[in-house]
């Protein structure tokens, strides 16, 4: 039998071939129309299938590369920009010594998983991946990408409970990036918070960014949010200022907890590990700045 099928499929291949070809023809038409139509069907996906693969392949490679060059330029303006930063940050800090003040320092990140969430809607607490081994201690402050979440409430030695801006306990002194004026974050209700304890008088417009103020147990300069409405309170005593945080407490699932913070120096801010990714990083913002004909080094 298997030199019989040998000497078909090999000698004889395409008279084979042919010849199945021929009797399958033949029973496909004594089917019915609809069971022609349903083996048409099947025969066509099959033979299209690998030609659909590929289509596909090659148009996620096509957007994986547009996706890949936009974070390219998005990464090296970054970098253009920290030099910027940089820049003022040795200007900075030349001021303070001459005015006497204290060093400018900067919030170390220690990067956490979310691992638990409670059940209300509003998100008031989430449990962390991270614990006492890992150095976290109760009243440490917690950040996301978009600005500031809440501190650390409870440590056990693996997990971490984190109070986000959303409970009622929770009062974070911040202050108006645009004119300095400095209140008191409250929760007030569903995803609305307020900025209390704000004279009539003072300068608070809508669209104003808020940062943590320095006072109390968070680092200054953190993002908390925007303000969304201004009023002027019954007694024409105070403001009314509704505000909308940058964080969204229900789709996180990554944070950084501040464990200490440093001088802004590159050798305390960053650890040696991370060297190769920022000379990778100021490769490309180089780059960048020949493509757009500026010199290198040079402010944009």
């Amino acid at each position: 039998m298997g030199a019989v099928l040998r000497s078909l499929f090999g000698r004889h291949r395409d008279r084979t071939l042919l010849a199945v070809a021929v009797l399958l023809s033949c029973l496909c038409l004594g089917l019915d129309q609809g069971t022609q139509a349903d083996l048409a069907r099947l025969l066509g996906l099959s033979l299209y299938a690998p030609v659909q693969a590929v289509a596909r392949g090659t148009e996620d490679a096509l957007l994986l590369r547009r996706e890949n060059e936009q974070l390219r330029r998005l990464v090296a303006s970054l970098n253009l920009e920290r030099q910027r930063l940089l820049q003022l940050r040795d200007e900075a800090a030349e001021l303070r010594r001459v005015a006497r003040f204290s060093r400018d320092r900067f919030p170390y990140l220690k990067p956490c998983e979310i691992v638990g969430r409670t059940t209300d809607s509003f998100q008031t607490a989430l449990q962390l991946g991270c614990g006492s081994k890992d150095s976290l201690y109760a009243g440490m402050p917690v950040a996301a990408y978009a600005g500031l979440v809440g501190r650390v409430r409870q440590v056990t030695g693996t997990r971490s409970l984190l109070e986000t801006l959303a409970s009622p306990d929770m009062a974070i002194s911040v202050t108006d990036q645009r004119s300095g004026v400095v209140g008191i974050l409250r929760w007030a209700r569903g995803n609305q918070f307020t900025l209390d304890r704000v004279d009539a008088v003072e300068d608070v417009l809508v669209g104003d960014p808020l940062l943590t103020s320095g006072l109390g147990d968070y680092p200054r300069g953190i993002p908390v949010g925007v303000v969304t409405r201004v009023g002027i309170s019954l007694d024409g005593l105070f403001k009314q200022i509704d505000v909308r945080t940058h964080v969204d407490f229900g789709s996180l699932r990554d944070v950084f907890v501040v464990t200490r913070d440093v001088d802004w120096e590159e050798r305390a801010l960053y650890r040696r590990e991370d060297q190769p990714l920022l000379q990778g990083s100021a490769g490309s913002a180089t780059e960048a700045q020949q493509a757009s004909g500026a010199r290198p080094g040079s402010v944009p």
